[in-house]
């Protein structure tokens, strides 16, 4: 399997928008593990999960032939809008047909309905874009580039991704099921678009929704 079915080359990536945005990341995952006390654990979770992917991505930028898992890059700006819309109808589409076994664990109602409304929509943003960068675009890629097999990098990649929702959110089965379900459909639009950016989008906007039910607007 060649590089370029599952990855962007240098040339078709905007690595000064996919490092500035990292490092966004990174530093709201400190401001909130310093100043938002009830999300400290998570905030460290996903402090770890954004300096994965940025590690497994530097290491595919400086050794390409071996880790090409480059998908972490944003494409060009040229490119995003189709990789914009395909996610953010992927992410409307789950919302209706995920709703029928999705429901939010009594841990994420009590977690969202405590917080001030901003940051409950920035952490909604937030947690979205870290698992996509940390699952989508790093190990989805890997996966696939070492079993010699999309189908494996799919499955594999949500089965984990599953059990963190599982580990973390105390998910119920259904939720699990839904989890597992959602994970398929970004996987295959990163491996179609060759970014995790769909992937974020559909993850952003199904998160953003789910918080306005909640809580209206802020």
């Amino acid at each position: 399997m060649v590089a370029s079915e599952v990855t962007r080359g240098s040339h078709e990536t905007s690595w000064r928008l996919t490092v500035a945005f990292m490092a966004f990341l990174m530093a709201a995952w400190g401001w909130i593990y310093v100043n938002v006390p009830a999300l400290k654990d998570l905030a460290l979770l996903y402090l770890l999960f954004t300096f994965a992917a940025i590690t497994l991505g530097g290491l595919a930028y400086v050794s390409n032939s071996a880790y090409p898992f480059a998908v972490l890059g944003f494409p060009l700006l040229p490119d995003i809008p189709m990789p914009t819309l395909a996610g953010a109808f992927a992410g409307l589409l789950w919302l209706f047909a995920g709703g029928a076994i999705f429901k939010l664990t009594g841990l994420q109602i009590s977690l969202y309905t405590t917080l001030p409304p901003l940051i409950a929509y920035l952490f909604a943003f937030l947690i979205s874009t870290s698992e996509e960068s940390f699952f989508r675009a790093t190990i989805l890629p890997m996966v696939v580039r070492l079993s010699q097999s999309k189908l494996a990098g799919v499955i594999i990649t949500s089965i984990a991704f599953s059990m963190v929702h599982w580990l973390a959110y105390e998910a119920t089965p259904n939720y699990l099921l839904s989890a597992f379900l959602f994970s398929i459909l970004v996987s295959y639009l990163t491996l179609h678009y060759r970014t995790a950016w769909p992937a974020m989008v559909a993850h952003t906007v199904h998160n953003v929704v789910i918080v306005y039910s909640l809580m209206g607007l802020p």
